[in-house]
């Protein structure tokens, strides 16, 4: 069976995306801000942290949930 034009377009842009550098979001950015003072951190998985640092300076910190 043929695939149609639309079809045809879905699968490169499939291909496309699957060829693109995953994108990083950093604690401590814009998207993801920290700061000394936070007693709790939550981010979901809509951000990709490739590690988790710069929480040296959150004493007061007592919850993070990165899920």
């Amino acid at each position: 069976m043929a695939l149609t034009n639309k079809e045809r377009r879905e699968d490169e842009e499939e291909e496309k995306a699957a060829n693109d550098p995953i994108a990083y979001t950093y604690l401590g950015s814009d998207e993801c801000p920290i700061s000394a003072d936070m007693e709790e951190i939550e981010y979901s998985m809509v951000y990709r942290i490739p590690k988790i640092e710069g929480l040296a300076n959150c004493t007061k910190l007592t919850v993070s949930s990165l899920s």
